[in-house]
């Protein structure tokens, strides 16, 4: 999602404001580094709180209702979704349905814009797309601190940054690096060879003068006990390398002498190239299959014509699509032979109902022909149509009669209730007083509800005062006195945790510098407790106390003083002298005490004089706290009470808000309740009057207002009630009458009706032989009775002519038979009709199936007589190939052809062998010719071979073995001559020797610590693998180091010895490594930063773009790390939109110095 378009129509400080954020085109093709400048107080809080609420609603309670009224408040925004057309909308400050299309009127769909969100809430939005300067620090010291779990930190906050796999095997890298089974070259095995070589200088420095000659001597004899064995190596080698030649060569040569024993059977035969080879036994075996196909056609053949000859035509071949026909109708006849037995039975049946019916009508014979008893249907229905209204004519006049008599009684009894109703008076006005009361609402609920809110806000408000620290006054005056603002105390508390951060790192180091200082000195302590150790200071002072009374004696001897004045300088000179050899010897004898001891001052001096720096250090922090404490009671100066702690003030500040907002609600409140009462006396005045217009009776106004309006919507009730009764009664009267002379209409109609029916029956009936007087269900039985005779006779005669249809097909299929039968099978003795047509079929279907096997054999024979021409064809070209094949071998006989190819094709492939084995033969022979090699490997022993090899590889294995060692005592024995030859000093080795046992074990701690993490992480590295995949850490490790301008290379993983996770800095060497207490407060930003960022980029790259807001982050940054923060995010931009705000006009500079034109876009604030 990407916005097009930022209004700030009315919000804050602003009016009409409009941010195009798009491209030339008004398209959002880019993301765009857009820089919004401003001075302070230019309303930069104001338009980030308006981009998160044009997206997600505005705030309950508005900080940005200063300029315009809360209802007023409008923000919209043109947005361009990742997949849909662009979309513009306002919002509006509301509770629900806030959105708007652009004429701020028709409702915007609230989904369309969460599609756009891609599923982003306002919370992730918040936390993910936008960063500010507060949330960078505090970043960074909860990274110091260890807060909010420093894996979810790392993976999940940073949005899945992890590759556990890596890290464990960078942890077995480290492992290994540091110690490895059977290993040399690691870390801890280089240093304990170091020690070792290194205790024995120390010896070395420590031994007499006379030692050198043996030292000499014994180099000397290594060194021709060398030369010696290095010759004996070479004759070994080579003897060694004869034997394996000849040991690699017996099978070789074994081989050869075989194949040169069949090579002399087949060296006569013809010498042909392989592949005409294989064509001349292909050939040979093609003829062979060929003769054999060939016999086996023509022998097909033969099979096949005798199968012709035994098959000929029928006599019935030339009927058969008669037959056919035949076999087809020969079902349809049977059925209508059947068909006729049946009609001829239900001609019967319908001769007798017909006889029955005769006698009903008063007739008996049944010959009579059916149409003097039919009668044409329109007037059959015609009678009918008037015999169903005969009786219908009877019931409608008793039932009118019925009616009407009804009609009349509830007539009269209706007058008779409307006269005695009482008179309605006219209530319109009272109904009108009292309508306009309802509308208002009960007053006296309204009234209980307001005091049972005031008692609840003043008891509230009493309650909320006396909880309030910091304060012991009344809500008036906690309104006016003035506080500092939310901005204020945010800055102030910013402050205040950089104070108290940079207190407690100077404190922890204070400690910490304190702590190391109390060891040194315990350690020197303990050296010293077994005795004391002598300093290169001590010698010195010694010797110069020596060259001193030297100087002294000097004198004497030159001066040629008296021997009495002289001597106790003497004395005491040579008292000097045993001192200072006596400290020399005892530096050198305990040397690595002395070492020791140096290392330890040394250790000591300059903890010291870092205790010193740390002291300063927290004598400066807390100055700057005392300050800061200054500085926020300073800010509070209107309580009168000392102000908490920012957390404490600024929830005292948002209570004593709420207060404040409560005690104006409760003002508001007692004024509605006195207007309240004022308004329920002006209500009781108009009803009042408004009886004594309607001119009726009044209640007692002295009663409640509640009271009153009951009394008066009962009384309203129940003269609508009567009014409502006596509308009633008339309308019914009105209707009754209307009803009665309906009723005596439709009477006099059904009279005249019936009349009319008479005349039309009489004439329907006549010439039925039935008397006018005849009721319509007699008629109709007649009626009924002449029908079916007619249906009966009708269906008799046409079933007659079905029966003479039947007879007439049946002849002529009968016809048709004979005739066939006659030609087809005329020896066949006469039988019925279905058994000829059954013996046509059979006859039909025999000759049918000889034409059919015919057919078959008669393409079968096609067939195998052009296999036969092919393969005659074949036989002819594989004949001439054989013959020219003859002519090139010189075998003329053919029965001999086939052996003389078998010998050529020997010889080719023992040609073939012969050359490959002459050629490993000459790969193993070295100087010697082929025969010679070949007639040498030949006479030696194979069992014995094996013997002479082993002997030669033992034999040079000890050859090397002792080479090795002489080699290796000529390295001992030389580093000791030089250095006894050299100047060494046994106290700086004695030093080396106690840092070199110091090293060895810190890497042996170093390595049990990596050991023990990569076992804990390997048990859970796949759930870490599953969970966390992707190149964040190595993406934020990129921009760690860019942040921090190569001072570190970037960030690794690293794990303490308690088995925590955590994640360090890695120096710019690639080695050392730094944990994040160890970073200064700049340098944890940046890495924060570095880990939101590529969270951001891993986001981003899933789900698509979505606007990154930037709220001057960098004021604390230089500006070489300002610039390269902002060149990262503006290669961000070319993905997404960096919605970048600051105050400051260096970072706008730095901006354009390091990000394109074409990608960066300012705006003024």
């Amino acid at each position: 999602m990407k916005i097009l378009t930022l209004k700030f129509l009315a919000f804050g400080p602003f009016s009409d404001r409009v941010f195009s954020l798009a491209a030339s085109n008004g398209k959002a093709s880019t993301g765009g580094f857009h820089l919004f400048y401003g001075q302070n107080e230019a309303g930069k809080s104001s338009a980030l709180r308006a981009i998160r609420q044009t997206l997600y609603g505005m705030d309950r309670q508005s900080v940005d209702a200063f300029l315009h009224p809360t209802t007023s408040l409008r923000l919209g925004a043109a947005i361009a979704p990742r997949h849909g057309e662009p979309f513009e909308f306002v919002r509006r400050k509301g509770d629900k349905n806030t959105l708007r299309q652009v004429d701020d009127q028709t409702a915007f769909a609230e989904e369309t814009l969460m599609t756009a969100l891609s599923g982003v809430d306002e919370k992730m939005f918040e936390s993910m797309f936008g960063i500010n300067h507060l949330q960078l620090r505090d970043g960074g010291r909860e990274i110091i601190a260890g807060k909010g779990q420093l894996a979810e930190t790392l993976f999940s906050a940073a949005s899945g940054i992890a590759n556990l796999q890596a890290v464990r095997k960078r942890l077995e890298q480290d492992c290994e690096t540091i110690y490895k089974k059977s290993g040399r070259n690691q870390r801890i095995p280089e240093l304990l060879k170091k020690l070792t070589e290194s205790r024995k200088t120390l010896q070395g420095l420590q031994l007499p003068g006379e030692e050198w000659r043996r030292v000499r001597t014994e180099l000397a004899d290594a060194e021709g006990l060398r030369d010696e064995m290095q010759g004996k190596q070479e004759e070994a080698r080579v003897r060694l390398a004869r034997l394996s030649r000849c040991q690699n060569a017996l099978l070789p040569v074994q081989n050869w002498k075989r194949l040169d024993q069949e090579w002399q059977q087949v060296a006569d035969a013809p010498e042909l190239p392989q592949p005409a080879l294989k064509r001349a036994a292909e050939a040979l075996e093609a003829f062979e299959l060929q003769t054999r196909l060939l016999a086996g056609i023509q022998e097909e053949l033969a099979r096949l014509d005798e199968q012709l000859r035994g098959e000929e035509a029928g006599p019935a071949g030339m009927e058969s699509s008669e037959i056919e026909r035949l076999t087809a109708e020969l079902g349809s006849h049977q059925k209508a032979q059947k068909d006729r037995r049946a009609l001829a039975t239900s001609i019967a049946s319908l001769e007798r109902e017909a006889e029955v019916y005769l006698k009903r009508l008063g007739s008996l014979d049944s010959r009579l022909a059916e149409t003097q008893y039919t009668i044409p249907p329109d007037r059959r229905a015609r009678i009918n149509k008037l015999g169903t209204e005969q009786a219908g004519f009877a019931e409608k006049r008793e039932a009118q009669a019925q009616r009407l008599s009804e009609l009349t009684i509830e007539r009269d009894q209706t007058r008779k209730r409307l006269d005695s109703l009482p008179p309605i008076w006219d209530g319109t006005l009272l109904q009108g007083v009292l309508t306009r009361i309802r509308s208002q609402g009960d007053p006296e609920v309204i009234r209980g509800k307001l005091a049972k809110e005031i008692e609840s806000r003043r008891a509230s408000l009493s309650s909320r005062l006396g909880r309030l620290a910091f304060w012991s006054g009344d809500a008036d005056a906690l309104r006016q006195i003035a506080t500092p603002s939310g901005e204020q105390i945010n800055r102030i508390e910013a402050d205040g945790t950089q104070v108290v951060t940079a207190l407690r790192d100077a404190q922890r180091r204070q400690r910490e510098l304190s702590s190391a200082l109390a060891s040194l000195k315990a350690r020197l302590q303990k050296l010293e407790a077994t005795g004391s150790v002598p300093t290169e200071e001590d010698l010195l002072s010694a010797r110069t106390r020596r060259d001193e009374l030297w100087g002294s004696v000097r004198r004497h001897i030159e001066d040629k003083s008296p021997a009495a004045a002289a001597r106790s300088d003497l004395e005491a000179f040579e008292k000097a002298v045993q001192e200072a050899d006596r400290l020399a010897d005892r530096l050198r004898s305990e040397s690595k005490r002395v070492a020791e001891k140096g290392t330890l001052l040394q250790e000591i001096a300059r903890t010291e004089e870092q205790v010193t720096e740390a002291d300063s250090a927290v004598a400066r922090s807390q100055t700057a706290q005392e300050a800061w404490e200054k500085r926020w009671r300073e800010a509070w100066s209107a309580l009168p009470l000392a102000p908490g702690s920012p957390a404490e003030m600024r929830a005292w500040l948002s209570e004593r808000e709420g207060i404040v907002a409560e005690a104006g609600e409760l003002g508001r409140d007692e004024a509605e309740l006195r207007e309240c009462d004022a308004g329920t006396e002006r209500l009781k005045v108009e009803l009042s009057a408004a009886y004594r217009q309607t001119g009726g009776d009044g209640p007692d106004f002295s009663a409640p207002l509640p009271v009153l309006l009951a009394e008066t919507d009962a009384r309203l009730r129940k003269r609508a009630q009567q009014e409502q009764q006596a509308n009633d009664l008339t309308q019914s009267l009105a209707k009754l009458e209307d009803a009665i002379q309906k009723t005596e209409a439709t009477a006099l109609r059904h009279d005249q009706t019936y009349r009319e029916w008479l005349t039309q029956w009489t004439e329907a009936i006549r010439g039925l032989g039935l008397a006018d007087q005849t009721t319509a269900p007699e008629a109709l039985a007649v009626l009924e009775d002449l029908g079916a005779l007619s249906q009966s006779l009708l269906k008799a005669e046409d079933q007659r002519q079905r029966i003479r249809g039947i007879d007439e097909d049946a002849a002529a299929f009968t016809g048709t038979v004979r005739t066939l039968c006659e030609r087809a099978c005329p020896e066949a003795a006469p039988t019925a009709v279905d058994e000829q047509v059954r013996r046509l079929t059979e006859l039909d279907r025999a000759a049918r199936a000889r034409e059919t096997r015919r057919e078959a054999l008669g393409d079968q024979r096609s067939r195998k007589q052009r296999e036969l021409d092919e393969a005659q064809r074949q036989l002819s070209k594989l004949d001439a190939e054989i013959e020219l094949l003859a002519k090139r071998t010189g075998q003329e006989e053919r029965s001999r052809l086939r052996e003389t190819i078998e010998q050529a094709e020997r010889r080719s492939i023992l040609a073939e062998s012969r050359r490959q084995l002459a050629q490993q033969i000459d790969r193993l022979r070295g100087t010697a010719t082929f025969e010679e090699f070949v007639e040498q490997v030949s006479a030696l022993d194979p069992d014995l071979l094996g013997a002479q090899v082993q002997s030669a590889e033992d034999e040079q294995r000890r050859c090397d073995q002792e080479l090795s060692r002489v080699n290796e005592q000529i390295g001992n024995v030389r580093a000791r001559f030089e250095l006894m030859d050299g100047k060494g000093d046994a106290a700086d080795q004695a030093s080396q020797c106690a840092a070199q046992g110091t090293e060895i074990l810190e890497a042996a701690r170093q390595y049990a610590v990596l050991r023990l993490s990569a076992a804990v992480l390997q048990q859970g590295i796949e759930r870490y693998r599953k969970n966390h995949q992707g190149p964040l850490l190595e993406r934020a490790s990129e921009l760690f180091a860019k942040f921090t301008m190569g001072s570190f290379a970037g960030l690794r993983p690293d794990v303490t010895e308690k088995g925590e996770h955590l994640l360090v800095g890695l120096r710019a060497d690639g080695k050392t490594t730094v944990p994040v207490e160890g970073m200064s407060d700049g340098t944890c930003d940046q890495l924060y930063l570095a880990l939101r960022l590529a969270g951001l980029e891993a986001w981003i790259a899933q789900h698509g773009p979505m606007p990154f807001i930037v709220d001057d982050i960098l004021v604390h940054f230089d500006d070489a790390r300002s610039s390269a923060t902002l060149e990262v995010l503006g290669e961000l931009a070319e993905r997404t939109q960096v919605l970048f705000f600051t105050h400051h006009q260096r970072l706008v500079e730095l901006a354009s110095d390091v990000i394109p034109t074409d990608r960066l876009l300012s705006h003024a604030l």
